[in-house]
């Protein structure tokens, strides 16, 4: 990763600039341009991943459906600043998430994955021993 890259992601990571921003400034220093991005997304490449969930209903609690649109250019900025965290704060993180129950490893995600889900167009989880459902879709 440039130097460049990385200084744009710490400013992000500070709350010094927006993610439009920083999306803009990664793509100008990326080399390409505002039209050959608006082309890219002409031509049908995916913007964003909709993941809806759907979990059940039990004796106490009614039936739960989210549906959330996150910009596809967020979630490859959020890789990226996963990669320039700190040791100590990335250990700090997962153990945190481990407590509330989220065995998640952000070390071990890669862009290659992300490109195959866009390439693919959808994943499908079961999560909760069944009893809920994920669904993740590029639009």
């Amino acid at each position: 990763m440039s130097d460049e890259k990385r200084r744009i992601l710490e400013m992000l990571a500070q709350s010094k600039i927006t993610v439009d921003d920083a999306e803009q400034l990664l793509a100008a220093v990326g080399g390409a341009s505002a039209g050959a991005r608006a082309a890219a997304g002409a031509a049908g490449t995916p913007k964003y991943l909709r993941i809806a969930i759907a979990k059940a209903a039990n004796a106490w609690r009614p039936e739960k459906n989210v549906s959330i649109r996150v910009p596809i250019a967020l979630v490859r900025s959020g890789m990226r600043l996963g990669t320039i965290l700190p040791v100590l704060a990335r250990d700090d993180v997962f153990r945190r998430l481990h407590e509330r129950g989220l065995d998640l490893d952000l070390t071990k995600l890669d862009e290659a994955h992300l490109d195959d889900l866009i390439k693919n167009g959808e994943l499908n989880l079961d999560i909760d021993s069944g009893k809920a459902q994920v669904r993740i879709t590029c639009e």
